[in-house]
C-alpha cells in the first residue's frame, strides 16, 4: 500500500493507551483490514446462531470470541476481542450485550492472560498473549 491509502485505521485498533507502533503503517493496516472483513463475514453467521440457538446475544458473543481464539482465525486475542466489539457493532447490538458476555470471558481472559514485553508483529503494539497459547 501506498501512502496515499484511503484506509483509515481507528484508533480502537492500535491498542489503546500504547504508543510507538514498531510495525509498518501498511502492516498494520493489512491486519486491520483482515479484522474488519472478518467482523463483516461474521455478522451473517451471529444472526443466525441467535436464531438457530435461541440463545442471547451475549452467548452468541461468547461463542464467537471462544471460537476466534481457538480456531484458526489468525487473529491474536487482543485482535479476537476487537473483532468481537466491531461486530456487535455491525449488528446493532447494544454494547452492553458485550458487557454482559465480558462479565464471564473477560473475567476468565484476564485471569489467563499476562503482558509480554516483546511486540506483535502484526499490529506493532506490545504482544497480549493468553497462557494457554504458550503451552
Amino acid at each position: 500500500m501506498s501512502d496515499e491509502s484511503q484506509i483509515i485505521v481507528p484508533p480502537s485498533f492500535i491498542a489503546p493507551g500504547r504508543s510507538k507502533p514498531n510495525a509498518s503503517r501498511d502492516e498494520i493496516a493489512a491486519r486491520y483490514e483482515f479484522c474488519e472483513d472478518l467482523a463483516n463475514l461474521l455478522v451473517d453467521h451471529a444472526s443466525t446462531k441467535l436464531w438457530e440457538l435461541g440463545v442471547t446475544r451475549a452467548d452468541v458473543l461468547e461463542r464467537t470470541h471462544r471460537g476466534l481464539l481457538a480456531g484458526d482465525a489468525s487473529v491474536t486475542p487482543a485482535q479476537a476481542e476487537w473483532v468481537i466489539r466491531r461486530l456487535a457493532e455491525l449488528l446493532g447490538w447494544d454494547p452492553g450485550s458485550i458487557e454482559a458476555a465480558g462479565a464471564q470471558f473477560m473475567l476468565q481472559r484476564s485471569e489467563s492472560v499476562t503482558q509480554d514485553p516483546p511486540t506483535n508483529p502484526l499490529t506493532g503494539c506490545e504482544r497480549v498473549t493468553s497462557a494457554r497459547s504458550r503451552r
